[in-house]
């Protein structure tokens, strides 16, 4: 199991979008109850589907590379879970003129994809369950009309009901379109889990 640390990775862009949500948020939210003081372990495990059975994977090249991974966050508080891989992708020009003959030219281009999932949970404490906010941004590289692929972003938000110290599907497992550069290349569909405790 790894722990992974959280990253603030966000633009000028974000930063005035999340201010516009926070505001919002102020304006027209219900009171909430109060939350248990202290932190939480918020962990997520990839799974699949086989024969009817739901099965924990290790699926290479995913966020959790290596099984489950976990974090500490304060209760009501945001973690961040983010693994970005670089994919090689070669372009080949025509080149001619001058004194030489005409030719063809390879250049290499770097491009980014990879998985970000934001979570926020918030537990009132005793027995009672956990409220989980879940906003999932994968970044794929899908074949396209062009010399190289084509960047594809996909971004999902769910909030879901967690009892403490039960992994809990919060994604059935789909498969990738053909033709993807995903990096999500296992041989059977994959979900997600997500499980929050004490530590």
């Amino acid at each position: 199991m790894r722990f992974l640390s959280p990253t603030l990775l966000c633009t000028f862009h974000q930063t005035l979008r999340i201010a516009a949500c926070m505001v919002a948020w102020h304006v027209h939210a219900a009171p909430t109850s109060p939350l248990a003081p202290g932190d939480l372990l918020v962990e997520l495990r990839p799974h699949a589907m086989a024969a009817g059975y739901v099965v924990s994977t290790e699926s290479a090249g995913t966020l959790m590379e290596d099984g489950a991974v976990a974090l500490r966050v304060r209760n009501g508080e945001t973690a961040t879970f983010e693994r970005r891989t670089l994919h090689p992708a070669s372009r080949v020009d025509a080149v001619q003129g001058g004194d030489r003959a005409p030719g063809v030219r390879s250049t290499l281009h770097w491009l980014p994809a990879g998985q970000k999932i934001v979570v926020q949970p918030r537990w009132p404490g005793g027995a009672q369950p956990a409220t989980v906010e879940v906003e999932v941004r994968s970044d794929t590289l899908a074949a396209g009309t062009g010399v190289l692929p084509e960047p594809t972003q996909h971004s999902v938000q769910t909030t879901v009901t967690v009892p403490l110290h039960k992994w809990v599907a919060i994604a059935l497992p789909q498969r990738s379109p053909a033709g993807s550069y995903s990096s999500e290349e296992a041989a059977q569909p994959i979900g997600l889990q997500l499980r929050v405790s004490q530590p």
